[in-house]
């Protein structure tokens, strides 16, 4: 009988045919599974990137990363000391409200409900414009019409005018200067909240100077920083910190000798919100600093501009294999613009890529912040349009006293 077979030859095809299909099928299958997984992973990626953009944009509109009302330990920027306050002091620590009712130029502190109505002659700068840091009054002294702190003792020397009981030669009398109302805001403003919070809370339009009754010569070489001597000033009684070129507060570019509005100031600089996670975030001077962030090339004040206002978060909690997550806020004004700038960045321990995305926000202002938080006890504040209801005080309200 003949028996039909297979030749070992055709075993041997057989075989190796049906091997490579086996591993055809289970390539496969694992490319569809890797595929999955990796589909999954990058689905999981976009939905932290999501949910971080989310976050950081609510931390933007509501301040919580820099102060939370409702957590009394997240609350760093809410103290003072001898210098002055910080962005989310209470007003009634750092520039407290006394109304005159009979002479509203002469009413002091800050009143949340002052509407800075451009036909008040209170609020309109009484200056010149014109004035330098070195002026020798030529064009005459304004700080007569627009004080500080009236009223002013006028002496004659014998090469320039001081104030205030000076040695010179013959005396002009006291002069009763008319207003004093907008000076006495610029220079409450300038030690209370720091250089964010005082460019903020004042109109866009402010002529940042003013005068005062002193005059503080410079002392003798060597000088110490101009910074440490908010109190010195021109003849005419105008901070030099507040337009001399090189202050802490004005940038100098150009060496433009004269006060300046907020673009101008900012054009090559900008000031910031000073992070709670800094070490020295609980010190007024740190948040009185100016940034070099112009168009000249000065990488170490760039860097010191984003270690000092970049606000760095974790996420959320999360699985040690999944994507690490952090959110970053940042508050800071430049060329006039006030930015609220977030930042998401996502780093996978598996592959070690890292993913970031930066984009600016709509947020609501330092000062818009402030008044969404209560000044006693913490908390948000309540607020209601209706007739006869209490609100509870805000940072910005303090008991009002009559003069």
């Amino acid at each position: 009988m003949n028996r039909r077979a297979f030749t070992l030859l055709e075993l041997m095809i057989a075989i190796a045919l049906g091997s490579l299909i086996i591993y055809v099928a289970v390539a496969g299958f694992r490319v569809a599974a890797t595929s999955i997984t990796v589909t999954n992973r990058l689905a999981l990626e976009n939905d932290l990137l999501r949910s971080g953009c989310l976050d950081a944009n609510e931390r933007l509109d509501y301040w919580t990363d820099f102060d939370d009302p409702d957590n009394p330990a997240e609350q760093r920027l809410r103290g003072r000391d001898g210098d002055g306050g910080l962005p989310f002091t209470p007003m009634s620590l750092v520039f407290p409200l006394t109304r005159n009712a009979t002479d509203p130029e002469k009413s002091t502190g800050w009143d949340p409900e002052e509407t800075w109505k451009a036909s008040d002659p209170r609020m309109w700068w009484q200056g010149n414009v014109a004035e330098k840091w070195k002026s020798e009054m030529m064009l005459g002294r304004y700080s007569i019409f627009g004080n500080s702190q009236p009223p002013v003792i006028v002496t004659g020397a014998a090469t320039n005018v001081v104030l205030n009981g000076s040695a010179g030669v013959g005396t002009y009398g006291t002069v009763s200067v008319p207003h004093e109302w907008q000076y006495r805001q610029i220079w409450g403003m300038y030690g209370a909240l720091g250089y964010f919070g005082f460019t903020d809370y004042l109109p866009q339009n402010t002529l940042f100077a003013c005068y005062n009754e002193f005059f503080v010569p410079p002392p003798p070489p060597p000088n110490p920083p101009y910074s440490a001597l908010v109190r010195e000033t021109n003849q005419d009684g105008m901070p030099l910190v507040l337009f001399r070129p090189g202050s802490s507060f004005d940038n100098g570019e150009g060496d433009q000798q004269y006060p300046k509005g907020l673009w101008r100031l900012t054009m090559a600089s900008s000031y910031g919100v000073v992070s709670p996670t800094r070490a020295n975030a609980n010190q007024s001077g740190a948040h009185r600093s100016r940034y070099t962030t112009g168009y000249w090339n000065n990488s170490g004040d760039l860097r010191r501009f984003l270690d000092d206002t970049e606000n760095r978060r974790p996420f959320t909690a999360m699985p040690t294999h999944w994507p690490r997550i952090e959110v970053t806020t940042q508050h800071f004004i430049k060329t006039g613009r006030y930015v609220n700038l977030g930042k998401v960045q996502l780093s996978d321990p598996i592959s070690g890529a890292v993913t970031e995305i930066v984009f600016s926000s709509f947020s609501t202002t330092l000062r818009g912040a402030r008044l969404q938080r209560r000044r006693d006890g913490g908390g948000w504040a309540d607020h209601d349009n209706g007739t006869g209801v209490t609100v509870p005080p805000t940072l910005d309200h303090t008991p009002v006293r009559a003069p």
